[in-house]
């Protein structure tokens, strides 16, 4: 698995662009294929995509897959299944896998980006997206 980059490192990226072009940068998490504004997602610039949330996994909407990639939005992964502190706990590598796995199926390509839900992460797991 490729190493996934944290947010934090690519904000820092956006912050020097943003002063350099004055421009907003709209950043939406909680993307589903059930859940999603399509008037926001359309004003925004990166998207935090959750793979499998209550049991709807990205690969079970394809088309809603391809109108997200025509958008030429910038897709990040965002956390699992988002469940509270989801990654304040023990994560298995399998589920991770799966989580890319479905991420890459559904947009293309493996994810570079990786947002923990509410913004938790134990040491252990940050080891796991790293690897």
């Amino acid at each position: 698995m490729r190493k996934i980059v944290f947010l934090f490192s690519f904000l820092v990226i956006f912050l020097i662009i943003l002063i350099h072009t004055s421009r907003t940068f709209l950043i939406t998490d909680d993307i589903t294929p059930l859940s999603s504004c399509l008037e926001l997602i359309e004003k925004s610039d990166i998207l935090f995509v959750i793979p499998n949330q209550d049991n709807h996994s990205l690969d079970k909407y394809p088309q809603w897959c391809e109108e997200m990639r025509s958008l030429n939005k910038v897709i990040a992964l965002h956390g699992l299944t988002h469940e509270h502190h989801e990654f304040l706990n023990s994560v298995k590598h399998e589920d991770m896998t799966k989580a890319v796995s479905d991420f890459e199926h559904c947009f293309g390509y493996k994810p570079t980006l990786f947002r923990p839900p509410y913004n938790k992460i134990s040491p252990e797991n940050e080891a796991l997206i790293e690897s």
